[in-house]
């Protein structure tokens, strides 16, 4: 258990907050401040979840995981461009804050590989095993396998990805919660659906934002 509570305050605590205020506070860069953030997340949350990624990998099946990488991501794109056309009828735009960050700073020639970095290989990993692995883990065991850890998961993965927005402006943009929690309810039921194995849904998400990333960089 000691293990889950340091996984999570890694990322609540450290990645949202301590590490990048330590580090501006010693080096006074806010670029260094940016980066080392994310490297230090990244180092403790490997070094932390290395003998389940091991485990988990040594029990998957090639074949089956990428079938299930591309039936699952072309899904969460199905989905989404079909709640987008909803809204759009509705007459209800998006613009998620969290997205225009991370397509603000690609643009930047000084942040574009910063960018490919977070997106393809901390994102997945980071936020698979604590928004999947280590919150399910942290739960009373009745309430692992059931719908409660579904949606706590995938609320949970909403929240955080319109934090961008919400301290900024102090508010959010309630399709954006919708939008991501959906994201965040195929990734948990991913899980669950392949015996809570984390490389399935880690899969489906670098998939996922692969694509995403190789649309933007057509737009951008």
């Amino acid at each position: 258990m000691l293990k889950i509570i340091v996984l999570l305050l890694n990322y609540f605590v450290g990645y949202q907050f301590l590490y990048v205020v330590i580090v501006y506070l010693i080096s006074g860069s806010e670029e260094l401040a940016l980066y080392f953030n994310v490297l230090i997340a990244f180092i403790v949350n490997l070094l932390l979840t290395a003998s389940l990624l091991q485990k988990d990998a040594k029990e998957t099946k090639a074949g089956a995981l990428v079938k299930n990488a591309i039936k699952t991501t072309g899904l969460m794109f199905a989905i989404l461009l079909a709640v987008s056309i909803g809204l759009n009828l509705i007459g209800i735009t998006t613009d998620s804050a969290n997205q225009k960050l991370l397509e603000d700073l690609f643009t930047s020639a000084q942040y574009k590989n910063f960018v490919v970095a977070t997106i393809l290989i901390f994102a997945p990993l980071v936020e698979e095993s604590v928004f999947r692995y280590a919150l399910r883990a942290a739960l009373p065991k009745k309430l692992r396998n059931g719908v409660f850890f579904i949606f706590l998961s995938a609320i949970c993965f909403g929240f955080v990805h319109i934090s961008t927005e919400w301290w900024d402006s102090g508010y959010f943009d309630v399709t954006n919660l919708v939008i991501y929690s959906i994201l965040g309810l195929l990734l948990a039921l991913n899980y669950k659906k392949n015996n809570f194995n984390i490389i399935y849904p880690l899969t489906v998400h670098l998939l996922y934002n692969g694509v995403q990333l190789c649309l933007m960089m057509m737009i951008l």
